[in-house]
């Protein structure tokens, strides 16, 4: 079996979770390991301006140009792909990595497995990479993804604090390190015992099974909620940004009215429409809830 693991880490966080998901599988099989870049488009620690300079493109799955990728295989038959959500989507260079020619020339047809580095809202973003995964003839058999685990407003301020400072500590010493745990890093090993068992056993079908069986991946009520809503306004962003934006000072004006708009509506409005569909109209739709989620953790 040929097998193909890449990923995109600005922060070096997801690689960290490859190396141990990768760890066993390796003892077991040859794979091609790859991490690739985007030509040094998105540095670390990000600027607050580059960062939402981002958003627009991110979104709408505009692709960019990357640092070309030597692959050791001219066809693969598994792909351990890894990568992050970035505004509620797939990350701009994983997106870019999905349409590039050359990734679907070698990869179609292939067996996918992916491993997501999110903060907690990883959906929206894994069902952009199933899109575009499915469309070059490929079959996803296993997702892992793995957050920060912190309270959804908290890891809202500690991921900011790390992104744009690089810094991955305590922030003002009272905030709860920002990202995801070093026990679920480690612990993302299993997975990879498991990927390795269901391959020696040609039982992949049943892979995603065993990982949902081992209790560690859940989607919060409260998260599908605001990744379903948030993801059509962030359309509309980027829409109006890239129609209206034409030159660097509407571009950076559209920028600005969008900024102030996800501070007030992540602090503010979010937390008020959580309540009121929690007390309201949370009950009644408890059914349907359970649907949605079974049907993205089994795809």
């Amino acid at each position: 079996m040929k097998i193909l693991s890449i990923h995109y880490s600005q922060t070096g966080q997801l690689t960290q979770i490859m190396e141990q998901i990768l760890s066993p599988i390796k003892k077991c099989f040859t794979i091609d390991e790859v991490r690739f870049t985007d030509n040094d488009a998105y540095t670390f620690p990000w600027g607050k301006k580059n960062f939402f300079d981002t958003m627009p493109e991110t979104v709408l799955m505009k692709k960019m140009p990357l640092s070309p990728i030597h692959y050791q295989e001219e066809k693969y038959d598994l792909v351990i792909f890894g990568f992050q959500s970035w505004f509620l989507s797939l990350s701009r260079p994983c997106s870019s990595l999905l349409q590039d020619d050359e990734f679907k020339k070698r990869t179609r047809g292939a067996k996918f497995i992916t491993v997501i580095g999110a903060r907690n809202m990883w959906v929206n973003a894994f069902l952009d990479s199933k899109k575009l995964i499915e469309e070059n003839g490929c079959k996803i058999i296993g997702n892992i993804p793995l957050v920060d685990r912190n309270a959804n407003y908290i890891s809202a301020i500690t991921i900011q604090y790390w992104v744009f400072t690089g810094k991955k500590d305590k922030m003002w010493g009272i905030f709860p390190k920002p990202g995801i745990s070093e026990e679920d890093i480690l612990f993302s090993t299993k997975y990879g015992e498991i990927i390795c068992e269901k391959l020696l056993s040609k039982q992949e079908n049943s892979l995603q099974k065993a990982i949902l069986d081992e209790n560690k991946i859940n989607i919060p009520w409260d998260v599908l909620f605001i990744e379903k809503r948030g993801k059509k306004m962030f359309r509309l962003w980027a829409s109006l940004i890239l129609n209206k934006g034409k030159n660097p000072f509407k571009r950076n004006f559209f920028l600005f009215l969008y900024r102030i708009y996800l501070y007030v509506a992540l602090f503010t409005i979010s937390p008020i429409v959580i309540s009121i569909y929690a007390l309201v109209f949370r009950p009644f739709m408890l059914k349907s809830e359970s649907q949605k989620k079974n049907v993205i953790l089994h795809f």
